[in-house]
Formats: structure tokens, sequence, C-alpha cells
């Protein structure tokens, strides 16, 4: 999102989001990919679902994006589950906002 709907640079979203330019260029590669076959592979829980959408819906009023990116390099902890299902969450969560972005 920081990237496709914000214009952020891939080297300002990495610094952001504590990734390194590559992996993120690798995040939105994969999220323009999902998104365009209409994929939805790893449902958000719902409160970390609401939590991006809140913060997102702010930053689109002009609020400030600092919420957005919070919301968005912060690792959820769900009991038990591996860092790869967590990385799998968080790439779901991504392609749905940009789903809905991509409809209306």
């Amino acid at each position: 999102m920081l990237r496709e709907v914000f214009a952020f640079p891939y080297e300002e979203v990495a610094k952001q989001l504590h990734r390194s330019e590559v992996a993120v260029r690798q995040l939105v590669h994969r999220a323009r990919e999902g998104v365009r076959a209409g994929e939805v592979r790893y449902p958000a829980p719902p409160p970390v679902h609401a939590n991006v959408v809140r913060a997102f819906s702010s930053a689109c009023q002009g609020r400030g994006i600092t919420q957005l990116i919070n919301a968005l390099s912060e690792k959820p902890s769900f009991e038990g589950e591996t860092d790869e299902a967590l990385a799998r969450r968080f790439l779901y969560m991504e392609r749905k906002m940009l789903t809905t972005i991509s409809r209306e």
C-alpha cells in the first residue's frame, strides 16, 4: 500500500517496514500478482484486519500515514504461529487492501 497507493519509493518503504529493498520489491510484486489473480489465501484475524483498515482510512483522509506504517510494520503475535505464517497473513492484508482499492 505504501508503494502503490501512497507512491513511497521502494527505499523508503523498506526503511519504514524494517526490510531490505529487495524484500519490499518482492512483496509488491507478489501483492500485484495476487490482486490480479483475485487470490485470498490467508485471511487476517479480524482485529488485525480492522486495525489496518482503520489506519489506511485515516491515511487516505489526510490524517497522516504514521498509524498505517505502524500497523503494517508490527509483527502481530499469534501464539503458535511461525514467522512464515505471519508473513503470509501480512501479504494477505496487503492484497486485500489493494483489491478493495482497485474495485472502487
